[in-house]
């Protein structure tokens, strides 16, 4: 029975190292706590004082293991490999660019509905893929759009005029 006790906890070690590798949601983690209380169960019919002894480690230790782990595991080299290593950054966008440096810079601005805007689709406009809302209706993807309004994150876009609408000068 021993031996059952000692395969059963080094088998919920284990387990509960895999489950931070392993996004489960807690399955993991709920076969490997399965585990250790097992091989607890099993340590009392050895002997009830190895299961006590066991039982108060178990409880005591497993705050303090937890703790551990969210305050130095993020910090560690380990931690590091599991983690993004390069924040984002406010302006990583080009969107963000050109609206920080004129908001009204993209107003009037002529590009291309990527997706079918039913109202809200992916246009481009100079290389740039933007998020963009129709004004009115649904615009047709492959549709020619022009930049009616900007206000915050919501660009407004409508049907660009054909090229022969315009008159010219």
């Amino acid at each position: 029975m021993l031996g059952w006790a000692i395969a059963l906890i080094l088998i919920a070690l284990l387990l509960y190292a895999v489950e931070i590798f392993i996004p489960s949601g807690g399955l993991i983690g709920l076969v490997s706590t399965t585990s250790l209380i097992g091989g607890i169960v099993c340590l009392y019919f050895v002997d009830q004082t190895a299961g006590v002894i066991a039982t108060v480690l178990v409880l005591l230790a497993a705050p303090f293991v937890v703790w551990f782990f969210i305050k130095f595991l993020p910090d560690s080299p380990w931690g590091q490999r599991l983690a993004l290593t390069e924040r984002q950054k406010a302006d990583s966008t080009s969107y963000v660019k050109m609206r920080d440096e004129t908001p009204d810079a993209l107003v009037g601005k002529i590009g291309t509905a990527l997706t079918d805007l039913r109202p809200s689709g992916t246009c481009r406009f100079d290389r740039e893929r933007l998020d963009c809302l129709a004004e009115s209706g649904m615009i047709e993807k492959g549709t020619r759009v022009v930049v009616a309004s900007v206000r915050g994150l919501e660009i407004n876009v409508r049907p660009a005029p054909n090229r022969s609408d315009t008159t010219s000068p």
